[in-house]
């Protein structure tokens, strides 16, 4: 009985996955595979952005011709961001107008093992940002 004890507390203790042991680097977006397309009962899917999550905590995220600086935290399962500065990619738009800064839904990513995802509410449906560590 105690042996069981022990491998029981042990079990549950290597289990526990702390999420920023592994957080940092770069993640591209990519297409839903087909068993998540299933899992989240939905086949949009938004392609063509590039997360780069620091050690410090900052973050630049180049997202639909944007460019997002900023900060980031992790609570429970979810990674945050808080962009700080946002630019156009092509440098001659930031004379004309600034970019939108806060998105509802788009700064905020359930983590799953090296997969980020993002769901983001429209008026009859949900895009799905699926972003990858490379």
């Amino acid at each position: 009985m105690k042996n069981l004890v022990l491998f029981i507390f042990f079990l549950s203790f290597f289990s526990c996955k702390n999420h920023t042991d592994n957080i940092y680097g770069t993640y591209k977006s990519k297409e839903l595979t087909f068993f998540q397309k299933v899992k989240y009962n939905n086949t949009s899917d938004i392609r063509g952005l590039q997360l780069n999550l620091k050690p410090d905590s900052t973050f630049n995220y180049n997202a639909c011709g944007i460019i997002f600086d900023g900060f980031w935290k992790i609570k429970h399962d979810s990674l945050y961001l808080s962009p700080e500065k946002s630019k156009w990619k092509k440098d001659s738009l930031n004379k004309i107008k600034e970019p939108i800064k806060n998105v509802k839904d788009f700064f905020i990513y359930k983590i799953e093992d090296n997969n980020l995802f993002s769901f983001i509410r429209k008026e009859n449906h949900i895009d799905i940002i699926k972003l990858e560590k490379e």
